[in-house]
C-alpha cells in the first residue's frame, strides 16, 4: 500500500530522517511513534504531498497505479489516502453534516458542495447517518443530530466526526495525526476501538502518537523514529522496550 526507499526528509534545510526503507501492507494498523521534533509531522506531510524537501522514492499504490505524492498528484491521492489532522481550522458555524459533505461531495478535502436534488439530499443523510453510527458518535443511546455545530461537540466527539470524514472520502487509507491528544481516558479507549474496527473493515491506517500507554492490542507494526532513523518493530512491543528506545533517542 506504502513503500519508502532510502527515503530522506528535511525541514526548512535542516535534515529530519534519512536512509528510511520500509513498507505497509494493506489492511495493516500501524503506529508511529517518536519523540518530539523527531519528525512524525513532518513524514505524514509528506506522504500526503503537503510537504517537499524529501528525497528517495515515496510510494502509494494506487488502485490505477503508484502514485508519488505531490502536488500535481493531489487529486489521484485524495482518492487513496484520507487524514484525520490533530488539530482543524473550521468555521464555527459549520454543522457535522456540512462538514462530511465536503469530503462527500468531490473526495476532496474542503470542497465546497454543489446543489442536489431531493433525492440526492436523501440518500447524502442516509450515509452521513451510517458513518455516525459506524464511529459511534452516540449521545443518550441515539446518534447525535448532524444538524449539530462543531463547536458545540466535546474533543471525543470531534475527533470521531473527523474520522467519519475520512471515511466520507472512501479512501484505502487513512492517515491520523495525534488522534489521542486531548483526550480523556474512555475517549482514547473508544478511539482505539474505533482504529481497530475499521482496520477489520479492510482500511490500512497509520497514526501518530506519543502515548505509548494507548496503542491497543489490534498493531500490526510500529513505525519509531529516532537518531534521525526509523525502526521496525512487531506491533505488540512492550511498553518497556518503546521507553527504553525513546530514551536512547533521547540521550543520542
Amino acid at each position: 500500500m506504502l513503500e519508502l526507499k532510502d527515503f530522506a526528509c528535511a525541514h526548512q534545510g535542516n535534515l529530519v530522517l534519512k536512509e528510511v526503507n520500509t513498507s505497509i501492507a494493506k489492511g495493516s494498523l500501524v503506529a508511529l511513534l517518536g519523540n518530539n521534533g523527531s519528525g512524525k509531522s513532518t513524514l505524514l506531510r509528506s506522504l500526503i504531498g503537503l510537504h517537499q524537501e524529501w528525497s528517495g522514492e515515496l510510494i502509494v499504490q494506487g488502485t490505477h497505479g503508484p502514485i508519488t505524492p505531490s502536488k500535481k498528484e493531489a487529486r489521484r491521492l485524495s482518492k487513496e489516502i484520507s487524514v484525520v489532522f490533530s488539530k482543524l481550522a473550521f468555521i464555527p458555524d459549520l454543522t457535522i453534516q456540512e462538514c462530511l459533505e465536503t469530503a462527500m461531495s468531490s473526495r476532496l478535502p474542503f470542497f465546497t458542495s454543489s446543489k442536489k436534488s431531493t433525492e440526492e439530499k436523501q440518500r447524502t443523510e442516509s450515509k452521513i447517518m451510517e458513518l455516525l453510527d459506524l464511529v459511534s458518535l452516540h449521545s443518550g443511546g441515539k446518534i447525535i443530530e448532524f444538524t449539530r455545530k462543531l463547536d458545540t461537540l466535546s474533543d471525543g466527539e470531534l475527533k470521531k466526526v473527523l474520522i467519519a470524514r475520512a471515511l466520507a472520502q472512501e479512501t484505502p487509507m487513512i492517515l491520523m495525526d495525534e488522534p489521542l491528544s486531548h483526550l480523556d481516558h474512555l475517549s482514547k479507549s473508544e478511539i482505539l476501538q474505533l482504529l481497530s474496527k475499521l482496520k477489520n473493515l479492510g482500511k490500512t491506517i497509520l497514526f501518530s502518537t506519543h502515548d505509548l500507554h494507548y496503542l491497543g492490542n489490534d498493531l500490526d507494526q510500529i513505525l519509531l523514529l529516532s537518531k534521525g532513523g526509523m525502526k521496525e518493530l512487531p506491533g505488540r512491543s512492550t511498553l518497556l522496550e518503546l521507553e527504553e528506545m525513546l530514551l536512547e533517542g533521547k540521550r543520542g
